[in-house]
């Protein structure tokens, strides 16, 4: 994952400039078709009509050339690479130290999210390789 600096909607026209840091996942090897944008739409879609509360977040990713893209990632996500870098190992913990003990409200909806995010996920990616886990 790499992370660059990008001027926020509207700067320019204002004539005042904000640094934001913008995150993106570089992919080379991998197909990153912009077809898999309305997948995901279409997906999310379906749970919604049929009143699943999973959560889906569709991202986006840019074909850049064949087998070549960029994807966006999911904003406040922490990946799987960044706990490995600061050494937490263990989902429990990374969860507890952020949200607080197992028994705080924050703790309690923060792993609802988690399940309700992954539950989405399997279902969404069967048959494709283009659905990754990323928040």
């Amino acid at each position: 994952m790499a992370a660059f600096k990008s001027l926020l909607d509207g700067a320019l026209e204002k004539r005042e400039e904000y640094d934001v840091w913008q995150q993106a996942i570089f992919k080379v090897g991998d197909d990153c078709r912009q077809d898999m944008l309305a997948l995901q739409i279409i997906v999310k879609n379906i749970f919604t009509s049929i009143g699943l509360t999973l959560y889906l977040l569709p991202y986006r990713d840019t074909a850049t050339a064949a087998g070549c893209g960029v994807i966006d990632v999911v904003p406040n996500a922490t990946s799987r690479d960044e706990m490995g870098r600061a050494t937490v190992n263990d989902l429990l913990d990374f969860f507890i130290s952020k949200y607080g003990g197992e028994e705080t409200v924050a703790f309690q909806r923060a792993r609802l999210n988690f399940t309700q995010s992954m539950a989405a996920l399997h279902p969404a990616n069967q048959g494709s390789s283009q659905w990754e886990y990323h928040g």
